[in-house]
């Protein structure tokens, strides 16, 4: 767990374990995608692969991007509903952990310090969220590879795949086309 006093150090350990984590889960799962087809098939195999790590990283960013901007609203929020406060100052402040400050830098020290410490603590909490979000989702789908993801295509495709010349018609092939694999 983060706090707003900790600096870039203390997330360091977390930031190297994602780091692992992610270096050691692509490889394998590549290889489970593409050693699963056949390999005059590989395109669609790279092409799924590709496309589902294009996917899986927008939505990453968007809900643990929307869990992180939730809580700090969340948190700034109470602050700002018993003042006045100009839609354009308070689009500021819920804006960004920048725009916070530097509107606390402007406004007396009764009302800035209150606004920083919130602003801080919102923006750790919600970085918290987004990653306890994420280390969820990362469990949920190991339990689904293990259960679910074929490694290798069934004995019986692959006895068939080595068992066939190459460059020699496939028996199932359209006339005309010949296996080049």
């Amino acid at each position: 767990m983060t706090t707003v006093r900790d600096v870039y150090r203390d997330a360091l350990p977390g930031l190297a374990l994602i780091g692992l984590g992610a270096g050691l889960a692509l490889a394998p799962s590549t290889e489970s995608i593409m050693g699963s087809l056949p390999p005059d098939e590989a395109g669609v195999g790279w092409a799924t692969n590709d496309t589902s790590m294009q996917v899986g990283g927008g939505l990453g960013v968007a809900v643990l991007g929307t869990a992180l901007n939730v809580r700090y609203h969340d948190t700034v929020a109470p602050l700002l509903a018993h003042e006045r406060v100009p839609p354009n100052i308070t689009s500021l402040i819920d804006g960004s952990l920048g725009g916070a400050l530097a509107v606390a830098a402007h406004l007396p020290e009764r009302y800035a310090v209150p606004l920083a410490a919130a602003a801080r603590r919102g923006l750790v909490s919600g970085m918290d969220l987004g990653l306890a979000v994420s280390a969820a989702v990362v469990v949920v789908a190991a339990v689904l590879v293990v259960a679910l993801l074929p490694n290798r295509p069934p004995d019986k495709d692959r006895a068939a795949r080595k068992d066939r010349p190459r460059g020699r018609p496939r028996d199932d092939a359209p006339d005309g086309n010949v296996n080049t694999s």
